[in-house]
């Protein structure tokens, strides 16, 4: 999944807005971060700790967790090679958060 699938699935969701933060894309619903292009490879996904459990166990090779990361509730995504539609459940669930 490339950025424009990104935010083409991400545009679909209620309230989702994409701006750049440090020259990364980013988008947001109420303010609050759904996910960030890191760069061309790589996406911070925001995710209650029990998703990113979930979604690591399920593809390690394309879900992982960092140090920096970790206490944030977030889960990094290795676009190449993760399945696209694993990146829409947990772009969704991201959104379904951060939206209340």
């Amino acid at each position: 999944m490339d950025a424009a699938a990104i935010e083409e699935h991400l545009a679909g969701l209620e309230g989702v807005r994409m701006s750049t933060d440090g020259g990364r894309a980013t988008w947001r619903v109420g303010g609050r971060l759904v996910a960030r292009l890191e760069d061309t490879e790589t996406l911070v996904v925001r995710c209650l700790s029990a998703d990113r459990e979930r979604f690591v166990a399920e593809d390690p090779d394309a879900f992982y967790v960092t140090p920096a990361v970790e206490a944030h509730d977030k889960v990094l995504v290795h676009l190449p090679k993760v399945d696209d539609d694993a990146v829409r459940r947990a772009l969704t669930a991201a959104w379904e958060r951060q939206k209340h």
